[in-house]
């Protein structure tokens, strides 16, 4: 299988994704549709690197895929073993 082969197919599963996320977006099930996104984009991402003009946004589609995980499943970013992440947080003074 040649290296170019599988970045194809890594894209033409980025594109299968995001019509399964937007149908079920579109047929009201906006809830179940948030793992397709992050998939999307994570298969995005692969698929970019096979192709020199488009590698440059690999990172940002990365980005793109850890920012869809924070708005679908919150909880995960809020708390671990009791320590608040809100803490990171630094007000300005």
């Amino acid at each position: 299988m040649k290296k170019t082969s599988a970045y194809k197919t890594a894209l033409v599963i980025a594109i299968l994704f995001l019509l399964t996320a937007l149908g079920l977006g579109i047929s009201g099930h906006l809830a179940q549709a948030g793992p397709f996104f992050i998939a999307f984009f994570i298969t995005l991402a692969i698929g970019f690197l096979g192709y020199p003009t488009l590698k440059g946004y690999a990172y940002t589609l990365v980005i793109l895929a850890a920012v869809t995980t924070a708005l679908y499943y919150p909880t995960y970013f809020k708390e671990l073993n009791g320590f608040k992440f809100s803490t990171l947080i630094t007000p300005l003074i």
